[in-house]
């Protein structure tokens, strides 16, 4: 014993491989009335424990320390396919086995249970396997909607674009998690996961085309609105800002030429969404987007009805 517990600490640790963490369960025989000892395995790699089956070797002492063991784990010195049991503690104190410590945790208070439990999820894991096959077989078209989810990397896109997206993958993934436990979703659940499926791929694409669109248009140099100068385009939205001097009304205009203007709306004005408007402000170009400016002492400002435009003539 003392020479195996010298020969495995000396193995350098890429020649040691775990193979298999094992207990012992001690029970009373139903029938006889003795009790009986089962060994429950953990196994780590399958190719391996079946060689060790194989070998016969003994796991009722620690090639350590000599001592009887309930708990343990199966060791193979790969270069030579030797197997050694070793005592849970002595694994955690050879050094060349370090690396393992994160799955053999001195934290377990009862192998028997962590084992089982093992066993449990790999066995609802199947099930689960089972369910989730036979049912994107009956519904492709939730297959497809899942597929798009699990494989989107939210983090290639930026902005707004990204937290709209969030939400659908989230919910995909979530009615998956459902047909993996249940087998099933109701209709309107499948309807909901193909249409958001659908209307996210069509937010992704004409989001790519106005990125497209805004790198064709600051490459052909133009900008947003800079200094004093009149301005015409439609408004697209406002909304109520409060600040320390107190709360404002904020309008969102797009010009003529596609740029985009922002800045407080005048008291008399209606700011309707939609509506013709022209004004004459300064303007200050965003350091952020060459095609966005903000605009303050807004004046002379000219609504129209939706539909007519406005020169730039006041």
């Amino acid at each position: 014993m003392d020479d195996q517990a010298k020969h495995i600490r000396a193995f350098p640790t890429e020649n040691l491989k775990l193979v298999s963490f094992a207990c012992v369960v001690e029970e009373e025989g139903v029938i006889s009335g003795h009790v009986e000892r089962r060994q429950e395995d953990d196994i780590y790699d399958e190719e391996a424990y079946g060689r060790f089956l194989a070998c016969g070797v003994d796991t009722t002492v620690c090639a350590v320390c000599g001592h009887s063991l309930l708990y343990f784990c199966i060791v193979e010195h790969v270069p030579t396919g030797v197997f050694y049991s070793v005592g849970r503690d002595c694994f955690a104190n050879i050094e060349c086995l370090q690396k393992y410590n994160a799955k053999i945790s001195l934290a377990y208070s009862n192998p028997s249970k962590q084992i089982a439990a093992g066993k449990k999820a790999a066995k609802e894991k199947k099930a689960g396997d089972v369910r989730e096959e036979a049912f994107f077989t009956l519904h492709p078209e939730f297959a497809s909607a899942y597929e798009w989810a699990a494989g989107l990397d939210l983090t290639q896109f930026t902005g707004s674009l990204s937290h709209r997206l969030a939400w659908p993958v989230a919910t995909i993934k979530e009615m998956r998690s459902k047909v993996r436990q249940y087998g099933s979703l109701s209709e309107l659940q499948i309807a909901l996961a193909v249409r958001v499926h659908s209307e996210s791929l069509a937010n992704i694409e004409s989001s790519l085309e106005s990125e497209a669109n805004t790198k064709a248009a600051i490459a052909s140099g133009l900008r947003g609105p800079e200094g004093k100068q009149t301005v015409s385009g439609k408004v697209l939205s406002t909304k109520q800002v409060e600040s320390d001097f107190g709360v404002s009304t904020k309008v969102l205009v797009e010009l003529a030429n596609g740029t985009k203007v922002y800045g407080t709306l005048p008291s008399a004005a209606s700011g309707n969404k939609g509506i013709p408007v022209r004004f004459t402000a300064t303007f200050e170009v965003s350091t952020k987007d060459p095609l966005f400016s903000f605009f303050k002492r807004p004046s002379q400002w000219v609504e129209s009805p939706v539909g007519e435009q406005l020169d730039l003539v006041p």
